[in-house]
This record gives C-alpha cells, structure tokens and sequence, in this order.
C-alpha cells in the first residue's frame, strides 16, 4: 500500500505571537529587551530577553505586555520540544485578567495549549482544549474559526491513527463546507475523505471521494476562473497521484499509471509536496507487482537518477531496493547484492542522522535550561542587590551623621558584590566550558561508534548476500540430487523387473528339461503306455513353449520400454553413444539457437488452482510445445518450473537452426493465445506467455554417471535468458545475432539494448506474430 497525501485547511500551525504595544511606564529597559528578543537567533538568546522583560513586566502588572512575553516565551520552549516548560507560560497568558481586547487573541492561545498536551501524551486534555475553542468559534459564529478547529482535531486523530473517528469530523467539515457553499475548501475536504477511507481499506469509496475532488477542481473552478483564489492550497499533482494509488489498491494497473503520469506532468511548482522521483518510482513499482520487469526496471532508473540529483536521499533508498528486486527478477544476483547494500548503507546513514539531530535537540533543550536558570540566578542576586541599596537608603535618613561613611561603605559592599559576581561567572564560563568539551568528547565517540556499527552492519550485508546464493545453489543441488534419485529408483525398478523375467525364464527351462528327464525314465519302466507319454511330452513342451514364446516377447517390450524411456531422457544420437561405450563425451557447436519460453502472471493464477488442475494444464502446454520442437527439428532440454527450454542445431549440427526456433517460437505464441482466448471466454483467469531467442556457441552433453541428464552451457544459454526475462508478454524478443542469421526471413522491430556480463550490450528485437 502507497502512502496518500492530504491536505490542511490552514497549512502550518499559525504563529500566535501577539505583537502588542507595550505602555509607556518607568521601566524604559522593557522595549530594549523586547527588541533585542526580536533580532536575536539564538533561542536561548531570544529566552534571556523574554525573562529579564518578564520580570520588569510582572512588577508592573501590566497584562497586555505580559500575555505577550508569556506567550512567546512558550513559543520558544514548544520550538524546542520542550513542551512540558512550555505548557505553564501558556497557562500564565491564559490566566491573566482578561479584558476585550485579550479574548480574541486567549482563544487563538488554545492551539497550542492543546498541541503542547498532545506532544506529552495527553490526547484527552488537547481534545478538551479543542473542545472549548470550538464551543467559543460556535458561539460567535465564526466560521473559519469552526473549521480550523475541526481540522486540528482531525490532525489529532490522524496521529493517533483513528482514522474512523477522523472520518466522522471530516465528514462534519463537508456538511459545512456544503452549507455555506464554500467552493474554496469543497474540493480539498473531498481529497480528505478519500484519504480517510484508504486508511479504513474502503478503496471504491476512497476513488470516488478522490475523483469527486477532482471534478470540481477542473470543471467548477479552474474552468470558470483558472487564477480563481479557491484552488489555493489543493496541489494538482497530489491528487492525481492520490487518484493513481487508490487504482493501485483496486489491482487497476492501467489506470494507476495513467493518473501518474499525470501527476508527473502537473508537479510543475517547486513549492509542491510532490517530487518526480517519487512518482517515478511510484509507477516503477506497480510494473514490478504486475510482472513488467521491463518497464519497472526503465522507470526505476528514472527515478533513481533524478533522486541523485536532487539529493533526495530518502527517495534515493527506495529505489536502491526495487533495483535490487527487479536484478533479482533478471537473475542478476550479482547486481542485486550491490543494491541492496546501497540501500542499506543509506538507510544505516539515516539512522545515524537522525541520532545526531536528537543529540543536537538535546543540547539545544539544555542550554534552555540552563539560560533560564542563569537569568532567574542573576534577577535574585539583583533582587537581593536592590533590597541592600533599599536598606541603605532607609537608613541614611535617620544617620545622617555618619551619611558619608555609610556612602563609603555601600560604595565598598557595591565593589565587593561586584567582585563577587564577576568571580561567580568567570567560574560558571570555566565550568561551561568544561562542560562543552565534555559533550563534545563524548559526541565523538559516539560518532566513532556508530560509524564502527555500520561498517559491521556492511559486513552483515555482505554476509547475509554470500548465504543468500549458497542457500539458492544448494537448492539447486537439491533439485539436481532429487531428480538423480527419481532416474535411480526407476533404472533400479526396472533391473529388478528383468532379473526375474530372467529367473523366471530359467525356472521355466528347468522345468522343460525335468520333464524330459521324467520321460526318458517312464519309457524303460512303462513300454506299455508309449504312445500315451508321447503324446503327454509333446503337450506339455507346447505349453512350455509357448510361456517361453510370451516370456521372451514380454522382455522384449520392456527392452523397448526402456530403450525409449532413454531416448525421452537423451538424444538418439547421445543415447547410442552412451548404450554402446557406456560414456558420452561432450561437443562443442558454433551455432546453437537456445528458446526460452516462461509464462506470465503464472504465480498469482497457479494460487487459485488446486495443484491436479495446474499439473493437467501444465501438461497440455508442455505437450504441445514438445510436438511443435520436433516438428522444427528443435532438441528440448528441460523444464523448470513454469520454464520451457529447447534448441536447436543440437545434437546434429545444421544452418538452419535460427529459422527453426523462430518458426517454433510463433507456432508455440499462437497456440498460448488461442488458449488463452479460449479460456477467458468461459471466464477462466489464464497466462500468457514470454519468448526469448539467441544464437551461439554452447557446450553439449550428458551430466553426471547416474540419472542422466542431457544439458547445455554457455554464455548463449543466460543471454536467451535474458532475452525472455526482458520481453513483454505475448511476444518474441530476439537478439541481434539471431536475427543477422535471419535477416529477410521475419519483420523485426528494434527495441534498444540490454547490458550483459562483462560490460558487454546485446540488441533485441521483437518478431512480428503475423510473420
């Protein structure tokens, strides 16, 4: 499932900063310490300026000036994460005296009243605060007002992923969005509903909700007044996308695509949520569910190109992992290695990153703290200052004898303090100080840390990469080993079988000859019945020459039997050969036409068959393929899986071999289709089929000494390979050599190149069905 993008009313959260003139008072230093908060960067700066004003302030009672203060003061620690500190200046601002001109603006401090409470893990209490606010909007009927706030509440649910509570108050903004005949918002709350309805897994009614927020923003406001301010806030892009993803989850591929690429098209703003690469790999991605390696593999690339050079990192992992599913597909194990360790590197990166900032968050949350607690330090000591200077003032009144002498010695307390205070910070810059270089030892160890966690997190890779093809080579073992056996018990049977016709022939000529025996005895014991025993000897030798007669012809059927059966598994040609010394010797041909044939959207159709209904339609295929291979004079090879592999030109050499697997090829593409026109017609899902052909030098011969197998290698065999992984279904895809050998014979049509081992490129070419 694809993630949906949706849209705010209101976009981010709206800075509630007030800016309210301060009274004139006597504290002349307040406006100084409000502008310096102003032009400070630093937030513990800004936090500095805002406490020592909100001290004069609180002196002074002044509530429009402090409701101020507070307020940003909380904007600083919400900033930082802080929301628990946040929370209490919040609370001060709202708990001020409130005059008119407060009411408005203490109705605005909600929102973040109730986001600090959120980020703490107190849904109840923010939805409280919502709550009021929207009682308050309700009551002075204001309607953007209601609908901000409605939409806060839904933010909230979303986050708290109850998407069907979210729903209900979506559905609450339509009703008034549709009362007050708001076209500005109609079309934004329709994307929105379709959002939620993705998240409750009700994917028609999320189309319709998408497409609904579609047809009014082409035909009712750009139609009318393309410059129109209500489509502000709704990103074109976006929601064709959303459109494209919600065919995606309705299994519509076609569809899907469509809208994508017309999401590709619309994303023209820089300011857009939205990149290319994201839709581009998007489209990648649905090719490679449906089985269009090709066109994944095309759109993938894309994708990934331009996510290096947006730097789009993110975007950039994601498409490391489908190239590396698609290399996969292509049996390319190698390659597929490589990506995926591009992706897990980048993925381990942003894992350290995302430590780092957390560590940068904290440091800044810290140097919060301790700014605060330095400026509540400095404001008590001025405190205690100002109550000594009170002090002395007092009492210079009634010692006005000794007025000079108290001058001198508030002139000497005055330098002491001052002493004093600078000691005390030159000891707090040392000891922070010391502490920086602390974090920053401890920062760098961390980062050598981690960075020693991702080189064995590499190596990790590359381990689970190496077991991944031993495990497949050891199946493939297995496979081989399993098929020996079967070829084993069967010649093993079929030994067992002949010896005892053998010993039942040798019984049987025992038996002839006692008879015999016992006749030659009964002729000098019994003269008398001669003729009788004659006629008996002569009866039972038929008898027995006749069972010798069957047993001979029955032994020569199974001879046959097992002859053929040899013939099934080898070529004549390497059947004889192997009869006659018992061995089969490999050859070399220079001209060998390797077809593979697999069929698509096998996996997902053989799901839904019990397994005697795909092995009889299995059968039916390969049946037909068999016949059509030796009608063009083609050697099949094996099957594996849904796999079909023949060639030609093997295990007798001849020119004409390209020609013959062409032809076989069609024969074969035109009996799938009939087929599968047959069968979708009565209403029956089937598969179609993929043809890849290329002509070259191969090794030929028998394998192993037990349950012979008659094979071929060569780099010919994985580039026919790869010349029916890179087919589109339904047709032949050839490679330049193959079609050089049939130049004038087929109509071709040129589809590009393909990268083989080494660096080397291959041209295709698909073969016209009507040739």
């Amino acid at each position: 499932m694809f993630l949906f993008l949706c849209f705010s009313f209101f976009g981010k959260t709206q800075d509630t900063t007030l800016m309210i003139l301060i009274e004139p008072s006597d504290s002349s230093i307040v406006p100084q310490l409000l502008f310096n908060a102003d032009t400070a960067t630093a937030p513990s700066l800004k936090l500095q300026y805002l406490l020592k004003a909100q001290n004069y302030l609180e002196k002074e009672n002044n509530p429009l000036s402090l409701f101020n203060v507070y307020t940003r003061i909380g904007e600083i620690y919400q900033s930082e994460d802080l929301h628990d500190r946040a929370l209490p200046f919040y609370q001060k601002a709202n708990d001020l005296p409130s005059p008119p001109i407060l009411e408005n603006q203490k109705m605005q401090l909600m929102s973040p009243i109730a986001a600090a409470y959120f980020e703490l893990g107190k849904v109840d209490s923010a939805l409280v605060v919502y709550d009021e606010q929207l009682a308050y909007f309700e009551k002075k009927e204001n309607y953007d007002g209601i609908l901000k706030t409605l939409q806060q509440k839904v933010d909230v649910f979303l986050k708290i992923k109850n998407y069907r509570q979210a729903l209900d108050f979506n559905l609450r903004i339509k009703e008034l969005v549709e009362a007050n005949d708001d076209q500005k918002h109609l079309a934004i709350i329709y994307n929105n509903i379709g959002y939620n309805f993705n998240f409750l897994e009700e994917y028609p009614k999320a189309l319709k909700y998408f497409l609904s927020s579609l047809d009014i923003h082409l035909k009712k406001l750009l139609n009318t007044n393309p410059s129109n301010t209500a489509t502000k806030g709704l990103d074109l892009a976006i929601l064709y996308a959303n459109i494209g993803i919600a065919y995606n989850n309705l299994d519509d591929s076609k569809n899907a695509i469509n809208f994508l690429l017309q999401a590709q098209k619309s994303n023209t703003s820089k300011k857009s949520d939205l990149s290319n690469s994201y839709i581009q790999h998007l489209i990648a991605t649905i090719y490679l569910n449906h089985g269009d390696v090709y066109n994944a593999l095309k759109f993938n690339n894309v994708a990934m190109s331009n996510a290096k050079k947006h730097k789009e990192l993110y975007i950039l992992s994601d498409t490391y992992n489908t190239a590396a599913k698609i290399q996969q597909e292509l049996y390319d194990y190698e390659l597929a290695l490589d990506f995926y360790k591009k992706h897990f590197a980048l993925r381990d990166s942003f894992a350290l990153l995302d430590r780092f900032r957390k560590q940068e968050l904290l440091q800044q949350q810290l140097l919060l703290e301790k700014s605060e607690k330095e400026i509540r330090l400095l404001l008590i000591n001025q405190a205690v200052k100002d109550q000594e200077i009170s002090t002395l003032q007092f009492q210079t009144k009634y010692l006005e004898s000794e007025s000079e002498k108290l001058k001198l010695n508030s002139e000497k307390i005055t330098l002491e303090a001052d002493k004093q205070q600078q000691e005390l910070l030159l000891l707090k810059n040392e000891q922070d100080i010391k502490n920086a270089n602390l974090l920053n030892s401890q920062l760098k160890a961390q980062k050598a840390q981690q960075e020693l966690v991702l080189i064995q997190q590499r190596l990790l890779t590359e381990q689970k990469g190496r077991e991944v093809t031993e495990a497949k080579q050891q199946e493939q073992l297995a496979q081989l080993e399993t098929e020996k056996s079967i070829a084993e018990k069967n010649e093993a049977e079929q030994k067992a079988e002949l010896y005892k016709k053998n010993q039942d022939l040798a019984q049987l000529q025992l038996e002839q000859e006692e008879s015999f025996r016992q006749m030659i005895y009964g002729l000098g014991g019994l003269m008398g019945l001669l003729f009788i025993m004659i006629l008996s000897g002569w009866y039972y030798a038929r008898i027995a020459n006749k069972k010798l007669a069957a047993k001979n012809k029955e032994i020569e059927e199974e001879r046959q039997k097992s002859e053929q059966l040899l013939l099934n598994i080898l070529p004549l040609e390497t059947a004889n050969e192997l009869k006659a010394t018992g061995t089969a010797t490999p050859r070399e041909y220079k001209m060998v036409s390797v077809l593979f044939a697999d069929f698509s959207n096998f996996t997902k159709i053989s799901e839904n068959l019990s397994a005697e209904k795909l092995l009889y339609e299995l059968n039916e295929c390969f049946r037909a393929f068999d016949e059509i291979t030796e009608r063009h004079g083609l050697e099949k090879i094996k099957t594996i899986g849904d796999g079909y592999m023949c060639a030609g030109g093997i295990p007798l050499a001849n020119e004409t071999n390209p020609t013959d697997a062409i032809n076989a090829a069609l024969e074969m593409q035109r009996f799938m289709q009939q087929r599968f026109l047959k069968k979708t017609k009565s209403g029956i899902p089937y598969w179609n089929m993929r043809i890849g052909i290329h002509t070259g030098h191969v090794i030929a011969g028998v394998v192993g000494t037990k349950k012979f197998a008659y094979d071929i290698w060569g780099d010919t065999v994985n580039i026919a390979s790869r010349m029916e992984t890179s087919c589109e279904t339904g047709k032949i895809n050839i490679s330049s050599e193959t079609r050089a050998l049939t130049n004038g014979t087929f109509d071709y049509t040129y589809r590009g190149e393909i990268e083989v081992k080494h660096g080397n490129k291959v041209g295709m070419y698909f073969v016209a069905m009507d040739s």
